[in-house]
């Protein structure tokens, strides 16, 4: 199944600035297709006239709920398509920046990461360790040492 079509393959994404808060107030995000970068792009051939409301727009084509965000008043705020298009009173525009960036760049969870980070079996790593032992000597031989 592709990843942006399984409702279980969700983002969650905390503000930096609510990091450490209890309850965590968290954004959840769907995977975007291609056609849903398509539709980022040209909103963002829109951004003149109300920055935050345009970058907004783009937030909402991905973002499909949040937990435990409340407003100002303390009261819990329910997910809709009209509240994620209110949250300019809510959140600075460092933060609105925060969730579209989050959007656009959609990485890897930390877990994949990992993945990834693993040694290779092609034999890289051998070659990768020559390399750095090769500059180390050359280092050593332009500062005149042996």
């Amino acid at each position: 199944m592709p990843i942006a079509t399984d409702p279980e393959a969700r983002i969650k994404f905390v503000l930096s600035t609510d990091k450490g808060k209890e309850p965590l107030p968290t954004f959840i995000f769907k995977n975007l297709t291609a056609r849903d970068y398509s539709k980022l792009a040209d909103d963002s051939d829109q951004v003149g006239e109300d920055p935050a409301k345009c970058i907004l727009k783009m937030v909402a084509v991905a973002l499909v709920g949040w937990k435990n965000l409340v407003g100002m008043d303390g009261e819990k705020i329910e997910f809709s398509t009209k509240a994620v298009m209110e949250l300019d009173a809510l959140l600075t525009p460092f933060e609105i920046k925060e969730l579209l960036d989050s959007v656009m760049s959609q990485g890897l969870a930390v877990e994949d990461k990992k993945k990834f980070e693993s040694p290779s079996d092609s034999g890289s790593a051998r070659s990768a360790k020559a390399a750095r032992a090769k500059q180390r000597v050359l280092t050593r031989r332009v500062k005149g040492r042996k």
